[in-house]
């Protein structure tokens, strides 16, 4: 027997989560999210060797984000760390996961610069920075990612001018810079941005970078529709050591 799917979301899930997560070298989904999980992401988290979908957000965990996550490059496409109280820069180590097609980093307290390394990940979606203490500019690289639907990086400290390249984000129907210190550079190019703002859906807030409207509203990813996570809360908080001890030992052989 091998055990694939875990989910513990949703259930008053309290205390830290344990190293012996990276004994679930089978699991493909793991979804802990929205609990009372503290403290930070053990490394060996990147043990999970098998993992797709990776869900840590609307927890209250902390520390930095730990770089052992590109050993899962060769598997992870959706990894979701919003909606906690992460800190530091955003590890370039990131570049790796090249299956990756949705990031979601959120509402954390992430600082620094959005590493270049980010123009690696070629299957990008759905990309989400806002609400954090980036700064710095809008990498070049992010012109690359061609197959963005939502890219979101409001509510930063980001400045400078906005690289040509976002031009070439041609699928993208969400997008929020407001918020920030970015400009348009003199040129061309800029009435192409500005066309592209404009196309996006939910036209509703005027914006200074180019005087028209475009989107704004939170992204805060979801699991796929064909998920069923746990919605039923607990009567009383469980740790998730707890949980996880019997599941490890229940499926070591």
């Amino acid at each position: 027997v091998s055990l694939s799917t875990l989910l513990l979301n949703v259930n008053q899930v309290s205390g830290y989560i344990p190293s012996q997560i990276g004994a679930l070298s089978l699991v493909t989904t793991l979804y802990l999210n929205s609990n009372m999980l503290t403290g930070s992401i053990p490394e060996s988290v990147g043990n999970l060797s098998h993992i797709h979908l990776l869900q840590f957000d609307h927890n209250q965990l902390n520390g930095t984000v730990p770089s052992t996550l590109k050993k899962l490059g060769s598997t992870l496409k959706e990894l979701y760390l919003n909606n906690n109280q992460f800190n530091g820069a955003i590890p370039s180590e990131f570049g790796r996961l090249t299956l990756l097609s949705i990031l979601g980093l959120n509402s954390n307290f992430l600082d620094g610069e959005i590493p270049s390394e980010i123009g690696f990940l070629k299957p990008m979606r759905h990309l989400s920075l806002d609400n954090n203490l980036l700064s710095g500019i809008v990498p070049s690289e992010i012109g690359v990612l061609t197959s963005m639907v939502q890219f979101t990086l409001n509510n930063n400290l980001l400045n400078g001018t906005l690289p040509t390249q976002l031009a070439r984000l041609t699928l993208l129907n969400w997008f929020m810079i407001d918020s920030n210190s970015v400009s348009l550079a003199e040129g061309q190019y800029s009435s192409s941005i500005c066309t592209l703002i404009r196309s996006c859906q939910n036209t509703q807030i005027l914006t200074s970078i180019c005087s028209k409207c475009y989107t704004l509203a939170t992204l805060s990813p979801s699991p796929s529709p064909n998920t069923s996570p746990v919605s039923s809360k607990s009567s009383a908080p469980f740790t998730i050591m707890f949980f996880l001890e019997l599941i490890v030992f229940l499926f070591r052989f």
